[in-house]
């Protein structure tokens, strides 16, 4: 799948494989992120929020994805994206949504 976004391509990681970490193109702000978020669940499918906490500088997005439910964390000042899952023992399928991210947001 082909992303066209002055946001792309983003930097992808898979630390420990405890997390996602993206590291976007360029600079965005706190109003972008339902951009960058809508980028990551059109690659995701049938990923459907389940709610969003907003701070100053700060956005958590907590969704479902396969049944489980995982969290969209955007951090401005530190210009930091990551996905986690909620759970530990869904931490397993995060393998699966990197594959699907990676070829596309990269």
């Amino acid at each position: 799948m082909s992303q066209t976004s002055p946001y792309l391509p983003a930097k992808l990681a898979f630390p420990r494989q405890q997390m996602i970490t993206l590291v976007f193109n360029q600079y965005w702000d706190q109003e972008d992120i339902e951009e960058l978020s809508g980028l990551i669940f059109s690659v995701l499918g049938q990923a459907s929020p389940k709610n969003t906490v907003t701070g100053a500088d700060r956005e958590d997005i907590h969704f479902y994805w396969r049944d489980r439910v995982y969290m969209l964390y955007f951090e401005t000042n530190s210009q930091s994206c990551w996905i986690e899952a909620e759970m530990p023992e869904n931490t397993a399928l995060l393998a699966e949504m990197f594959a699907l991210l990676a070829p596309a947001l990269s």
